[in-house]
């Protein structure tokens, strides 16, 4: 069975970002991988990317102990996403990632002769650093080092290579239109030279929602864009807060904390709650410090040590976490199980809990999913199948155009588990039908291999029917030869047969 193709906006943490270096410069023709939050890969990518492939690769979730050679072939990918992130050109999918290779330490500081005392990290509530940036590339703005007080401010990391930062460059645009005048102010820092982002600025961005054509210079004039080529921001933010994929953007609040760390298209609420003053800073600290550890959980199983990641996720401490970080939790512990085969037991019952109370499209997907990646190491029941498939069905109705091929292509994937390909096809029909661009190509490659399947099958049927039917007519009917007389044969006394 194949693992579904996946795309799907931010689902609770457990979306898999883009692999990208962000330390080099773009290959060509190199396609992009999806890795787990903080997993850097080491693929660049440089061509133009595909609106619809950014939908299939932005959430592609392979078994968590699955080993390299189990991970889905480069072209695929984008869960993941699984999905948009070639290129300088936007993508369908603002929602994605894509990893960034950790800076390699200075040669001079490993032979340092003393040893160096650890920094405390960058998170949620430290004293945000000041910016020392090289380029303001908007020039419309003052630049800024320190942070004023009573001021809010959101520094994102992008990149001109990077799907998913350009994606979410018309939601960047809007959030500042939003509180230009509530005293919020954006800032993006990207690490390229100088040269390189102002021809980006240059070309042909999406259409606004006037249907007027525009650069991407005149896009981003409403917030400031820059570019620091030493890095230097990049270590004081980035580096120092351990985040290994952009876009993210970090929220530094009135009195010049972080106050909010993630993917820029999630910050809505916190930026909102942030301004107005009902942001509760500890609580959030609560939470980003969980889903730290359910990151290095979700390491642990991709190095293959599954048995290990499973009992520090069963250790963390969940009595006062919120519900969506308790379905975050669940979904990590179904990742892991869907790839331990003997755990099947204790897979089907985490799975079926979840399917029972998964409500929105996202959950829904999120929990079918591993059920179909399940099917791969478990000799799953039957009536979870069925469970699975019955819900998704009943999910895909409310989902967004972006998720619905995703969610179909799992539905069909399932049907075809339980052995029935007529419904997989049909399913699978309807995802091609919903797709577009290079996912639509890799949808129908799909159908056309349940196609076949199904004629083959029905070719061996017709074979098996044609060869039973000869044989039947060739047979004597079994009831004829029962009742037929036995032939009398006539004794002749030896005399007789001795005159003749």
């Amino acid at each position: 069975m194949r693992a579904a193709w996946l795309s799907v906006p931010l689902m609770l943490g457990l979306l898999l970002q883009m692999g990208c270096d962000s330390t080099t410069e773009p290959e060509t023709d190199v396609d992009i991988v999806p890795v787990t939050p903080g997993d850097p890969v080491d693929t660049v990518p440089a061509t133009e990317p595909d609106p619809g492939e950014a939908a299939e690769n932005s959430l592609q979730l392979p078994p968590a102990d699955a080993t390299p050679e189990d991970a889905p072939a480069a072209e695929t990918d984008g869960l993941q996403a699984p999905p948009v992130e070639e290129g300088a050109a936007a993508a369908s999918d603002p929602d994605a990632m894509v990893a960034i290779k950790p800076a390699t330490p200075d040669a001079a500081a490993q032979n340092e002769l003393e040893p160096q005392s650890e920094p405390e990290p960058l998170s949620i509530g430290s004293e945000a650093p000041a910016l020392d940036v090289e380029h303001w590339v908007s020039k419309d703005f003052e630049p800024v080092s320190e942070f004023e007080d009573g001021k809010v401010y959101v520094v994102e990391f992008w990149a001109t290579w990077c799907g998913p930062c350009v994606a979410s460059m018309p939601h960047l645009a809007e959030t500042q239109a939003k509180y230009q005048d509530q005293g919020v102010r954006l800032i993006s820092i990207s690490n390229e030279d100088l040269e390189t982002v102002e021809k980006f600025m240059e070309r042909s961005a999406p259409a606004g929602e006037d249907g007027e054509e525009r650069t991407f210079g005149e896009l981003t004039s409403a917030w400031s864009v820059t570019t620091d080529p030493d890095g230097s921001s990049n270590a004081d933010y980035m580096e120092a807060a351990n985040q290994n994929g952009i876009p993210t953007a970090f929220i530094v609040g009135k009195s010049g904390h972080i106050e909010w760390i993630g993917h820029p298209m999630g910050m809505d609420e916190p930026l909102e709650k942030v301004v107005e003053g009902s942001w509760d800073r500890e609580a959030y600290k609560a939470e980003y410090q969980m889903q730290e550890q359910l990151t290095e959980v979700q390491m642990m199983a991709r190095r293959g040590q599954s048995d290990k990641a499973l009992e520090a996720l069963n250790q963390l401490d969940t009595q006062q976490v919120s519900d969506d970080m308790t379905t975050q939790i669940t979904g990590v512990k179904m990742q892991i199980l869907a790839g331990m085969q003997d755990k099947t037991e204790e897979f089907t019952q985490v799975a079926s809990q979840f399917l029972d109370k998964a409500s929105d499209p996202m959950q829904i997907y999120m929990g079918t999913y591993f059920v179909n990646q399940a099917g791969e190491a478990h000799k799953l029941d039957a009536a979870l199948v069925e469970k699975a498939i019955a819900k998704a069905e009943t999910g895909v109705k409310d989902a967004e155009d972006q998720l619905r091929p995703a969610m179909l292509d799992t539905i069909a994937h399932l049907h075809e588990q339980a052995g029935n390909l007529e419904a997989a096809i049909a399913a699978q029909q309807e995802a091609v039908d919903s797709a577009e661009g290079r996912m639509k190509d890799r949808l129908q490659s799909y159908l056309d291999e349940l196609k076949q399947n199904s004629d083959s099958g029905d070719a061996e049927a017709a074979a098996e029917a044609e060869a039973q039917e000869s044989a039947d007519a060739g047979a004597e009917p079994a009831g004829d030869a029962e009742d037929a007389e036995p032939a009398v044969v006539e004794e002749q006394p030896a005399g007789e047969e001795a005159a003749e």
